[in-house]
């Protein structure tokens, strides 16, 4: 059992909903915004009902909801268009290369199945919904103008699309992080500088382990001690680097030694500003 366009025009008469039908039978209907604005700068959006394989698939979009063919933000503007597509249950957007069209889209098969009132509307206002609730995420990515503040997300979920940007284009010039995320950010990076250059007298003996967050080697693991083998007079400088590395010439001054995976002893050479002593806990005295 599919469905046909007469059972969705129905659906859409019993509720007063406005429609047109396209010559070739998808059903138009176009609605007032608040945010959205369409790419001619009016504030309605255009939905179109399409049924495909004799009723049994059913697409529910908006053609051209965004356009951004070629320039500068165009990175940010499909990476925002696929981070709305994670975020949302139903809504996505589809990009045409041709001619840069943005379509938001709801589609899902029927097939055998009833298309029911209650189903149809869940989609068809879903859509609407979301494509004006992420509108102004779009918008601001198109002109360059993202953030925090013009985003309309949350802080933390623009805070993760951030993230995004950075672990997937590599580049987050194009937007901007949040002032409090800056503030926070800049408060961690000076206190993580401190406890970098807080040095220790190091003996060969001595128990050490990493420094909290100052891991930069696979080995040893957090919560591992390693033991101090030798405290070097003159860093040895990491010459097998070249400067877009974080080794290049890192100051190795201590040699560590510890068990690896198979128990067997090994030595590595570190920068010592990375390690702390461990505190041995000295057994209290039980005696009356």
């Amino acid at each position: 059992m599919a469905t046909t366009y007469e059972i969705i025009c129905d659906f859409l008469e019993k509720r007063e909903i406005h429609f047109e039908r396209h010559e070739e039978g998808a059903i138009l209907i176009q609605y007032h915004t608040e945010k959205y604005r369409d790419p001619q700068g009016e504030a309605n959006v255009l939905v179109a009902i399409q049924l495909e394989n004799d009723g049994r698939f059913l697409k529910i979009f908006v053609p051209n909801a965004f356009s951004y063919h070629e320039g500068p933000y165009k990175a940010v503007v499909l990476q925002a268009a696929l981070f709305v597509n994670f975020q949302s249950k139903m809504l996505q957007f589809e990009y045409d290369p041709r001619d840069g069209e943005i379509r938001a889209m709801v589609e899902f098969p029927l097939e055998d199945s009833e298309l029911t009132e209650e189903q149809f509307f869940r989609a068809f206002h879903g859509l609407c919904v979301l494509v004006e609730e992420y509108s102004p995420f779009i918008h601001h990515a198109m002109r360059g103008t993202l953030d925090a503040g013009t985003s309309g997300l949350d802080k933390e979920t623009f805070a993760q699309f951030m993230r995004l940007m950075r672990t997937e284009a590599g580049d987050d010039r194009q937007v901007r992080d949040d002032p409090d995320i800056l503030e926070h950010k800049a408060a961690k990076a000076r206190a993580m500088y401190e406890r970098f250059m807080r040095r220790h007298d190091f003996k060969p003996g001595q128990l050490v382990c990493w420094k909290p967050e100052l891991k930069n080697r696979k080995y040893p693991a957090y919560g591992e001690c390693g033991v101090v083998v030798k405290v070097l007079p003159e860093p040895v400088m990491d010459a097998g680097n070249d400067s877009g590395s974080p080794y290049f010439r890192e100051p190795l001054d201590i040699v560590l030694g510890f068990l690896d995976g198979d128990g067997d002893f090994i030595t590595y050479h570190f920068d010592s500003r990375r390690f702390a002593p461990v505190v041995e806990q000295k057994p209290e005295n039980t005696s009356s």
